[in-house]
This record gives structure tokens, C-alpha cells and sequence, in this order.
């Protein structure tokens, strides 16, 4: 592993980002937009007020040596690109001084600041380290030890254990059309990769994982277990079963959220190894979400102590039941 540092002004990274030099795409990576506005403008801010901003680190690619993979730093370098395309007004953020005349940056797109405020960011340096001819285990190792004093959510540190080829088949999953438009998950639990974590307490269920809970922590590990156990048969059921319930639910419905997903396509995966045919299915669960009782037994067991692995059983022998019930 080599590592050798770079400086580029704002500008000249933004110029790269255009050309595609820059990539946010490494499978190891958190989803873009985990900022709120006040922090995006306190980055601006702090550029502009002459605070130290942190060096960014990138790994180069093997095929293509103007290309650079990012690690660290996507959220800074992604809001700079954003804010020098007028893509976000900044919030209440204090005034800055630039040779001893005093800037007002509350409320302004980068279009509307002064030319002496544009020509600082533009020409602000900013450190990048690149990483070359590196394992993807070496990979993995500098975004732990980058993040280690992190806020990072166990969920998001998760993301690093699955290694290139999981992650990647894990984007693809919540690429499909039961994420994009049936389920449903607030901006908080996108952000703090929530939706990665459901398909993995799927994949924990349909592999029959001998779990002791549903939380953040066995749930990393089974993604130690099952990073070098998994077949692609079980990758491939997995896609199919949440290919499936995007067709089997008519619309997006609140009840498609994080602690009845796993259920569902348990249940879905249940019915087709007894002979249920997908129409009963899905006149099945689409009663069961429009019929749905806050005070039913299946409810009593979606409150306190979710990940509890008696109630995670519990919550799929009721579903299991309702559908036997229900075609029967």
C-alpha cells in the first residue's frame, strides 16, 4: 500500500468532480445527503472564515490513474460541489471578514455572494491523501480507523464488513421498486442506513441465522458469517422475494416499514415452499396491512424491545398464521 498527498484548490475539485475524476460511488461508502442544511453552511462558512477543514482520503483506481475513489470525506466534498452549483441557500451562519471588510452569508447561494467571498472558496486549498495498490482488506482497515471517532451508526460501520461484492448486491436491492416506491423509511433511517439493515435481518431469517437478537451488534456479525458462507442461491432469493412483494402490494402502505419487511418476506418465502400461490399471497397481504389493528396480538409485539428475538419469532409465526388463516 503506497500513500502519497495532494493539495487542490476548491476549484480545481469541483472541475474534477465534473469530469468524473472524483467518485462518490465506492461500495464502502455511506449514501449521499447525510447533512443537514446547518451543517453543509457551517462547512461554507468555516471555508470562507479561514477554520481548518480536514483532509479528504480517495483510493486511486487500478485502471484509470486520473480517477479517485473517495472514502472519506464524500459529505464535504460533495456539499462544496453543491453549494458552487447554487445548489442550497446557506442557513444563519455568522458574518466572515476578509481583510478587514466584514460579509454577510446568510441566506445566499453561492451566485449571490460578493466576488471577493467567490474568489476565497474558489481558492481555498484542500488536502487529499490517495491511497494506491491497496487489498481490499487494507480498504476496509483505513475506513474503520478513519471513522473510529465518528459518529458513524453501527448500521453505516456495518457497511465496511460486507466487503465490495456484497455491498454492491445490497445497492441493487434497494435500487428495486419495493424501496424506491412501496417502502417506506424517514429521511432519519435512510440516513442512518436502516434499509441496508432490514434486507440484512432478512437475509438473517431466510439463511436461518441462529441469531440471539435482531440488533445493531449481531447483526454485524452476521455479516461477518455470512460474507464468506454465503451461495449465490440465497442471493438470488432475496432479490426475488422483494422483487416479488413490489408487485404483491398494490402501493406504498406505512405498514412497509423496517419491523414488518423481514416478516413479509419470510411469510412470502414460507408460502412458496408450501404450494401457496402468489394471487392468495397477495390478496393475503394486502388485507393484513388494510385491516391492521393497533390493538391485535401482531402489534403487542411491534412496541418496546423490537429486536428481541422471542418477539422477532413471535412477529413471524402471527404473520405465518394470518396468512394460513386467511387462504385456508
Amino acid at each position: 500500500m503506497k500513500k502519497l498527498n495532494i493539495s487542490w484548490t476548491a476549484k480545481k475539485i469541483v472541475q474534477n468532480i465534473n469530469k468524473g475524476n472524483i467518485l462518490f460511488n465506492h461500495p464502502i461508502q455511506r449514501k449521499s445527503e447525510q447533512w443537514s442544511l446547518e451543517q453543509k453552511s457551517l462547512l461554507i462558512h468555516s471555508i470562507l472564515a479561514g477554520y481548518p477543514i480536514p483532509p479528504f482520503f480517495a483510493v486511486k483506481d487500478e485502471e484509470d490513474d486520473t480517477k479517485y475513489s473517495v472514502l472519506d470525506g464524500k459529505q464535504r466534498l460533495t456539499t462544496i460541489d453543491a453549494y458552487v452549483k447554487d445548489g442550497f441557500k446557506l442557513s444563519d451562519v455568522p458574518k466572515v471578514k476578509i481583510d478587514n471588510d466584514s460579509y454577510e452569508l446568510s441566506g445566499l447561494t453561492f451566485s449571490e455572494l460578493p466576488q471577493e467571498l467567490k474568489d476565497e472558496l474558489h481558492d481555498v486549498n484542500l488536502v487529499m491523501y490517495i491511497f494506491e495498490d491497496c487489498t481490499e482488506e487494507e480498504i476496509e482497515e483505513i475506513f474503520y480507523r478513519l471513522n473510529n471517532g465518528t459518529a458513524l451508526t453501527r448500521d453505516q460501520k456495518t457497511r465496511a464488513k460486507l466487503g465490495n461484492d456484497l455491498a454492491i448486491f445490497i445497492d441493487e436491492i434497494l435500487d428495486l421498486d419495493f424501496f424506491k416506491k412501496k417502502a417506506c423509511f424517514t429521511k432519519s433511517q435512510l440516513r442512518r442506513a436502516e434499509d441496508q439493515t432490514c434486507i440484512l435481518q432478512t437475509l438473517m431469517l431466510i439463511t436461518d441465522y441462529k441469531f440471539s437478537n435482531f440488533g445493531g451488534d449481531v447483526v454485524a456479525d452476521f455479516v461477518e458469517h455470512f460474507r464468506i458462507s454465503h451461495t449465490e442461491d440465497q442471493l438470488n432469493l432475496c432479490k426475488e422475494l422483494f422483487a416479488k412483494l413490489n408487485d404483491a402490494f398494490d402501493k406504498k402502505h406505512k405498514l412497509i416499514k423496517k419491523i414488518n419487511i423481514p416478516m413479509y418476506a419470510m411469510t412470502l418465502k414460507e408460502s412458496q415452499e408450501i404450494d401457496i400461490t402468489f394471487e392468495d399471497f397477495k390478496l393475503w397481504i394486502n388485507n393484513f396491512v388494510d385491516i391492521y389493528d393497533t390493538s391485535s396480538e401482531y402489534a403487542s409485539y411491534c412496541n418496546k424491545n423490537t429486536t428481541n428475538k422471542d418477539k422477532v419469532n413471535k412477529r413471524l409465526n402471527l404473520m405465518l398464521d394470518s396468512l394460513m388463516e386467511y387462504v385456508s
